[in-house]
Order: C-alpha cells, then structure tokens, then sequence
C-alpha cells in the first residue's frame, strides 16, 4: 500500500513541481522585462531632463552675452572684438556698466534657477505617473517569485518524501529468502 501511495504522490508532487517551475519561469521572465523597462525609462528621462537644463544653460549664457552689449549700450561705451566692453578711464560709464550688467545677470541666475525647478518638477511628475505604476508592478512580481520559491521548496519536498515512500513500499512488498532449515 505504501508502494502504491508513494509512487501516486510521486507522480502528482511531480507534476505540481513542474507546474511551480513553469510559474515560476514566466514571472522572472516578466520580472525581468519589468526592470530592463523601468531602468530605460528612468534612463530615458533623465537624459531628456538634462538635455532640457542644458538648453536652458546654453540660453542663458546667449542671453549674457547679450547682457553685456546691452549693459555697454546703456553706459555709451563700445565692445571690443573679445566681446568685452571698453572703459577708457571712465569711471563713470564703467559704474553705470557694471550695475546694468549686475541686474541683468541677477535676472539671468533667477529665471535660469526657475526653469531648472520647473524642469525638475515636471520630469518628478511624469516619473511619479509613469514609472511608479513598473515600480509597483515589478515589486508584486518579485513577492509573486517569492511565494513561487516557497511553494518550490514545499512540493521538491513533497516529492522526496513521496520517493522514499515509495521505495520504502518496495522493500516491504521484496520477499524475504532465509537459508536453511
């Protein structure tokens, strides 16, 4: 009887350990495609944030250059061909000079410190919504694998124990010869 137990549980820890690893391979393969999407993601928008702040970089350093023909223009003095104004002594054009470029770089760092928030807290934004949900989906896929490991390890047990069972009901059902007599 326990022969015939033991081979039945054999058979059927057999296939449900099969089931398990079968489970068990589809989830790491989702797990998987689950991170290499997130970590793109995640790739793709910081890139696209620091290709946004860079531009605003290169626009504020356009717009200084600007600042400093601008300043020179509201003190009266010229520019050179190094795109530095010329003072010739004059103290008084270089102080109107200097207070207009001053103001004009204050309002630069300002809106350049604004629209680097403002990039930052939109590229948040879209990571909040997109790539939390793949967070969210990844985390329930890697507690799935978990409780797939688990489930693994109880039915390789089931099915050691049903395999020395059955070979236990082997040797009971083996006739035993005595010699002599």
């Amino acid at each position: 009887m326990g022969f015939l137990l033991g081979a039945f549980g054999k058979l059927s820890a057999g296939r449900r350990k099969r089931e398990i690893q079968s489970q068990l391979m589809n989830v790491q393969r989702r797990l998987r495609r689950a991170s290499k999407d997130i970590a793109k993601m995640d790739k793709d928008l910081s890139r696209a944030e620091q290709n946004a702040k860079n531009q605003v970089t290169q626009a504020v350093s356009a717009a200084r250059q600007q600042a400093v023909q601008q300043a020179a223009q509201a003190a009266g003095i010229t520019v050179g061909a190094n795109g530095l104004p010329v003072f010739n002594n004059d103290t008084a054009a270089m102080s109107t000079y200097n207070a207009a470029y001053a103001q004009a770089t204050a309002n630069l760092d300002s809106y350049k410190s604004n629209y680097e928030t403002a990039i930052s807290n939109y590229y948040e934004n879209i990571r909040e919504s997109q790539l939390e949900p793949l967070k969210q989906e990844e985390e329930l896929l890697q507690t799935e694998k978990e409780t797939l490991e688990s489930q693994l390890q109880v039915a390789e047990q089931d099915y050691e124990a049903c395999k020395q069972m059955e070979k236990d009901g082997a040797k009971n059902m083996k006739p035993e010869y005595t010699a002599g007599g």
